[in-house]
């Protein structure tokens, strides 16, 4: 069976996002992608979030995330999502209850790929996860129980002397340069487009490779959702939970209604419809996925159009995209906080926040 969509979870770390961005009674526009940064920004205090996606089939699983969110307690949203075990029956029990309440077009789709959702949850239908997971089982038998018992460690030190005694072997740092060499990844993990932008001379897999040990030791393993997905293909616990099926459960069920998902594309968005509310733009990774012409006109325009003070966030793995100097109305800030603490959850990004210096063009906008 093919993958559904691209992207079953988020990568980016929703902490660093809502702490460089600072959210809180904002109006966010997002890329939607799977579902998580929206909902987590909103669940930390974002007044209303608007995500757009120009894949229909993106859309469909953060619908059902909302839907998830607003049928189930946590835990049983956790389990129907896939990031945590659970039957296939169990999961048929939840899609009903949670299909009904989806629009006619997604509805549609997950009742025609029912088999898919409640065999291992819809987040394991993206063509990225569905790759994690081979590296799995691969994996897995070689380093037997290393990755659970580095979820269970109470503290980063512990963490570092099961990576050092018993992950990070040679022949694991051989297969990343094979599994993420170009032919392989955008084979089976992602889309060729997504890796257009690359132009390092060094090699994917030892970029990687170089970030793992941060990756599995830097924060608390047992609270970081990247690490025991990537690594044993669930959670240990709702403690590693998305924000917004952990602590910020019940702000985010309150206050769903407050996110709107729309399909297209971002900046034909952004030139005919974005309301004057929107004081916060997270681009996630787009660098990487269009021309620096094409990235170039989205940041032209939200610079032309965001009040002085707002902020665009962006983040990249392959784009190094410089601000042009002509996009004077902006002003990059630094990197201070989460990331240069290390506490970057999933720290294989780069991230660039621009603040809006000046104050918005006169003219007519769009509400």
């Amino acid at each position: 069976m093919s993958a559904l969509f691209g992207f079953g979870f988020t990568q980016e770390d929703e902490r660093t996002v809502a702490s460089m961005l600072d959210v809180e009674g904002q109006t966010v526009l997002c890329v939607a992608s799977g579902g998580d940064i929206p909902l987590s920004l909103l669940a930390r205090g974002a007044r209303q979030i608007i995500a757009v996606d120009i894949s229909e089939a993106q859309l469909h699983l953060c619908r059902l995330k909302v839907a998830a969110l607003e049928h189930l307690d946590p835990e049983s949203a956790a389990q129907l999502l896939g990031l945590m075990p659970a039957s296939i029956s169990q999961r048929r029990s939840w899609m009903a209850a949670c299909v009904a309440s989806l629009p006619e077009a997604s509805t549609s789709f997950w009742q025609l790929h029912e088999a898919s959702l409640c065999s291992r949850g819809a987040i394991w239908c993206g063509r990225y996860e569905r790759f994690i997971r081979k590296l799995q089982l691969i994996v897995r038998p070689l380093l037997g129980s290393a990755f659970i018992d580095l979820a269970r460690c109470a503290s980063t030190t512990e963490q570092e002397l099961i990576f050092d005694r018993r992950i990070g072997r040679p022949w694991l740092r051989t297969l990343f340069r094979i599994a993420f060499s170009r032919k392989v990844y955008s084979g089976y993990g992602v889309d060729e487009q997504g890796l257009a932008n690359r132009r390092s001379a060094v090699p994917l897999g030892e970029q990687y490779w170089a970030k793992l040990r941060s990756f599995c030791t830097a924060t608390s393993a047992r609270q970081n959702p990247w690490l025991q997905l990537h690594t044993i293909g669930r959670l240990l616990s709702l403690d590693a939970a998305p924000h917004y099926l952990g602590e910020g459960f019940l702000a985010a069920r309150q206050q769903v209604g407050s996110v709107k998902w729309v399909k297209g594309n971002l900046l034909g968005y952004v030139k005919e419809s974005l309301p004057v509310e929107v004081t916060r733009v997270f681009l996630s990774n787009l660098p990487d996925w269009c021309s620096p012409l094409d990235f170039e006109a989205l940041v032209c325009e939200l610079a032309g159009k965001l009040p002085g003070e707002s902020k665009i966030l962006w983040s990249c793995i392959h784009a190094d995209w410089q601000l042009p100097a002509r996009i004077s109305s902006l002003i990059v800030e630094s990197d201070e906080g989460s990331l240069s603490s290390g506490l970057d959850r999933f720290p294989f990004y780069a991230y660039t926040c621009a603040r809006v210096a000046e104050p918005r063009k006169a003219g007519p906008q769009t509400t």
